[in-house]
């Protein structure tokens, strides 16, 4: 079964593909910042050094500051080249 899109529909399917997979990528990532969160709090309850539970709080914020820092640039790069599809889409009619 194929689908046939108009010139100006595929550079819109396409952006919401890219960016449902993004959002997935971005959820995947985050979630390991929140397992060095559960981690370093097991570990602080267990009496365990506070410099390792220190550790893994820098680890989970510089986890999930970087993947946050990608995922937008991700979805600027995205949006613009949906922008720019469209643009060049509207000017070949």
């Amino acid at each position: 079964m194929e689908i046939k899109l108009t010139k100006q529909a595929k550079p819109l399917v396409t952006f919401v593909i890219d960016a449902f997979l993004g959002v997935i990528i971005f959820l995947v990532i985050a979630f390991s910042a929140v397992a060095f969160r559960w981690m370093a709090d097991y570990l602080l309850a267990s009496q365990y050094s506070n410099f390792l539970t220190q550790g893994l709080s820098f680890i989970e914020y510089l986890i999930f500051g970087v993947d946050a820092l990608l995922f937008f640039a991700f979805m600027v790069s995205s949006s613009l080249r949906l922008f720019r599809d469209l643009k060049i889409g509207a000017s070949d009619d």
